[in-house]
């Protein structure tokens, strides 16, 4: 008789030597927001060499199924092949699906380019080859949602961009699987028509965001700005005109690629069009796929990425995704994995890409409450001269905020966010004091299923 395990609870982890359908685990090479991957052989065939099996770290999980069906539609080189599925039975009768694909040995596309110090031809045919593997991916009325370097691995053995994890990908006639406004995604990643639609739904809770290619190229603008320039994007600015509209735009970054002399004007301009807040104004990603080759092939002078250690390159901000982060919570929710997020060190620049942030799906479990009692928790002095917002978070009847590195202010929960200066914390309407930045943390609405199952995302 099956155990009483909870089919929300990972698997236990696969020791080398155990066997998955016809596929027999040799080492488990790293775990993502819905699945886990090994590194396999096919039994009896180990010579031909290892293979990419990811298992769902929850029972029934269709997200992996969903992810292995879009792959088996795909047919390109920069994205790995699918070449087996199935389901795994654990210990208490729960049913795990995975699937296995080509094995891509090779580094993430930020690390790369610190390692490489690529030149700007290399890296336009870098961002030409993840265009055309979204065009094949929106060519087949799909679209990836988790655009960013940690997605895309430079393949060691002929340097080609490889598109991985469509983990969050939709694909028309899926199934939705999210009861959420926004999709699952990255918050710093998020374009702007995404964080209006947030804004908007606020008073529909059966609204849900139809993803489009256009964020998928906006993602890769991100990516793209991020690769040439060390840092994300300034964040987006969410503002209401006098008439009471909202409105959610990217600040220009014009003169910012203007000042980084590696990056060429012909680059620059296809930047700029990628992080458009106009979705039609952004092309295709075959429009830019086409573009970015003809600049690599172009007698443009080549620029070698070492200049922008002079530049000052590495001056990446965790502030990058504040902007999203901001936004969401001033429209009255909590972010989910926001808490999570926070529990990095302020100087950990990498915050905005560690990871999928779930923002369309929300964990399965609510938040536990805090481990730590009430005389450990954070208090903040009384006397800020921020008040609490409507809807906010308030510590239980102990004095205890949900999140551990939630801090009490005035009766009410807030969580720091990483912050340069007051005016960049200010900006994204958080409060600044004695060098912190504090953001609300406000209650999270419950998930509503729509009441029509047909307008699957």
């Amino acid at each position: 008789m099956p155990n009483a395990r909870d089919p929300q609870e990972p698997p236990p982890r696969f020791p080398p030597g155990t066997q998955v359908g016809p596929w027999r685990v040799v080492e488990r090479r790293g775990q993502g927001a819905y699945g886990a991957v090994y590194r396999t052989v096919r039994v009896g065939q180990e010579d031909a060499g290892p293979v990419a099996l990811k298992l769902s770290l929850r029972a029934w999980d269709q997200r992996i199924a969903r992810e292995a069906e879009l792959l088996s539609r795909l047919r390109h080189p920069g994205i790995a092949r699918l070449l087996d599925r199935g389901t795994w039975c654990d210990e208490a009768g729960w049913e795990h699906p995975w699937f296995v694909m080509e094995w891509v040995e090779g580094t993430p596309l930020y690390e790369w380019a610190e390692r490489h110090e690529p030149s700007s031809r290399e890296v336009c045919r870098v961002l030409a080859q993840l265009a055309r593997a979204l065009e094949a991916v929106h060519g087949d009325h799909a679209v990836h949602r988790d655009i960013k370097g940690d997605n895309v691995l430079v393949r060691h053995v002929d340097g080609r961009a490889m598109l991985i994890d469509f983990g969050s990908c939709h694909y028309q006639g899926a199934e939705r699987l999210t009861w959420q406004s926004l999709p699952p995604g990255t918050p710093a990643y998020f374009s702007p028509e995404m964080g209006l639609f947030y804004i908007r739904a606020m008073r529909d809770p059966d609204a849900y965001y139809p993803p489009a290619p256009a964020d998928d190229v906006y993602a890769l603008g991100v990516t793209a700005y991020r690769l040439v320039m060390g840092k994300y994007p300034p964040p987006l600015k969410p503002h209401e005109d006098e008439a009471g509209a909202w409105h959610v735009t990217r600040p220009d970054v014009r003169p910012l690629l203007e000042k980084n002399s590696w990056v060429g004007p012909r680059l620059r301009e296809l930047i700029l069009r990628m992080l458009s807040s106009a979705p039609e104004a952004r092309g295709t990603a075959a429009e830019l796929a086409q573009a970015l080759e003809a600049v690599a092939d172009s007698t443009e002078p080549v620029r070698s990425r070492r200049a922008l250690r002079a530049w000052g390159w590495a001056s990446g901000s965790a502030l990058a995704a504040a902007g999203v982060t901001g936004l969401l919570l001033w429209s009255g929710h909590t972010v989910p994995g926001l808490r999570s997020a926070n529990r990095q060190e302020a100087s950990d620049s990498a915050a905005p890409e560690a990871g999928t942030t779930a923002v369309g799906d929300t964990a399965p479990t609510a938040p536990k409450d805090s481990a730590q009692p009430p005389s450990e928790q954070k208090s903040v002095a009384q006397n800020r001269p921020f008040d609490p917002r409507p809807g906010q978070t308030a510590p239980d009847s102990k004095g205890r905020c949900p999140g551990q590195k939630q801090v009490v202010i005035k009766g009410a929960c807030w969580v720091e966010i990483p912050a340069t200066d007051a005016k960049a914390c200010a900006e994204n309407g958080f409060d600044f004091l004695e060098g912190r930045c504090y953001a609300p943390v406000l209650v999270a609405r419950a998930p509503q299923p729509t009441s029509n199952p047909a307008d699957a995302r």
